[in-house]
């Protein structure tokens, strides 16, 4: 009674699986990446002696630019996390993680 003899219904379920488990990869580095970017820019006030100039501005733009470079971060490892066995996907690899955090870097954020 309930069978799928095309097999087509087998692979939709896997294709849907694994996009979801894409997805949450991607939120999980977004909001690791938020927390990340919000402590930094705080720490960086603070060791500089400018902690009175933190506001809710600078810590809203820290906290969206930290969670955009988690996402593309954790969305390109996954990405190539299966094909990451060989030196050209490997050196693939290095480059998309260089180029999306190169884009990221107009923050202003990051702690030197």
């Amino acid at each position: 009674m309930y069978n799928d003899p095309s097999g087509e219904l087998f692979f939709a379920f896997l294709a849907a699986w694994g996009l979801s488990a894409l997805w949450a990869t991607v939120a999980t580095g977004a909001i690791i990446g938020a927390a990340v970017e919000l402590a930094a820019y705080t720490a960086n006030l603070a060791i500089t002696g400018n902690l009175g100039m933190w506001n809710l501005g600078g810590a809203l733009k820290a906290t969206f630019f930290g969670a955009v470079s988690g996402a593309a971060a954790a969305g390109i490892g996954s990405i190539f996390e299966a094909g990451a066995r060989t030196l050209g996907s490997a050196l693939l690899l290095a480059g998309a993680h260089g180029i999306s955090q190169g884009i990221g870097t107009g923050s202003g954020t990051e702690v030197c």
